[in-house]
């Protein structure tokens, strides 16, 4: 297990969403980033068609992780699934999958299941054609950016299936803790089944919900620390014109 819910944490997590330091694991090289060990803002960056990753995202004197967030369409170069840009609906259409991703303009993060978002004291399933109307209202209203794709683990169970002959390549999964912490699974240089890295990020990190991120040829990865970018992924920047989205997570 991954951590006791002191009751400071606890109150911590209610406020801002983030966990801290005082409570968090040992050290893992299998996590990009941990928002137990700093506060930490995710953003969500939707890109111009053809446009590369700007080289100016990193903030001075703070960490910063982007990595590719959602599919990107096979027929031109946007998300997709239901997308929300800063509280602009890029594409407020819902795909089959089960996950939504949510961030604040304040930079929380949080995982749901579409067909049971539950924020800030509402309760919406996005499969309901009123109901989603509703909560794009409300996102529009907020602020909210939002995008979507598998859950792996949902309720702190696995949701995928082990399934023969399942193709294995490195995957990256954005998981949450039931205390509201998140973090960023990379299976490194192994190649895995979507089953296979969901198991291992279920039985390491303990998550409540945890959120599948694009990877193969769309996999793009950098941490920056100290001034100093490294890249942790497959494509460099100069080859990120194919990509819609990204993930920007900074953290002091």
């Amino acid at each position: 297990m991954r951590r006791l819910n002191c009751l400071s944490l606890a109150v911590s997590a209610l406020l801002s969403g983030q966990a801290h330091a005082v409570a968090c694991p040992p050290a893992s090289d299998g996590l990009l980033l941990d928002s137990c060990e700093a506060s930490t803002r995710a953003d969500l960056v939707v890109l111009e068609p053809n446009a590369v990753i700007p080289a100016d995202l990193a903030v001075p004197e703070k960490t910063t992780v982007i990595v590719t967030g959602a599919y990107t369409s096979g027929e031109k170069v946007e998300p997709e699934g239901f997308v929300m840009d800063h509280g602009r609906p890029y594409d407020p259409y819902i795909q089959g999958w089960d996950g939504l991703l949510l961030i604040t303009p304040s930079g929380e993060l949080s995982l749901h299941h579409v067909a049971r978002v539950r924020f800030r004291g509402a309760l919406s399933n996005l499969r309901d054609k009123a109901q989603r109307k509703a909560f794009v209202v409300r996102a529009k209203q907020l602020g909210l950016s939002a995008i979507q794709s598998h859950l792996l683990i949902v309720d702190g169970a696995l949701d995928v299936r082990d399934v023969a002959g399942a193709p294995r390549f490195r995957r990256r999964i954005l998981f949450s803790y039931s205390d509201g912490g998140y973090a960023i699974f990379d299976s490194g240089t192994r190649a895995m089944t979507l089953f296979e890295a969901a198991q291992e990020v279920a039985a390491r990190y303990s998550p409540d919900m945890a959120f599948n991120l694009d990877m193969g040829s769309y996999d793009y990865c950098s941490v920056t620390r100290n001034g100093r970018e490294d890249v942790c992924g497959t494509l460099d920047r100069s080859r990120t014109a194919k990509l819609s989205n990204i993930l920007v997570f900074t953290q002091d």
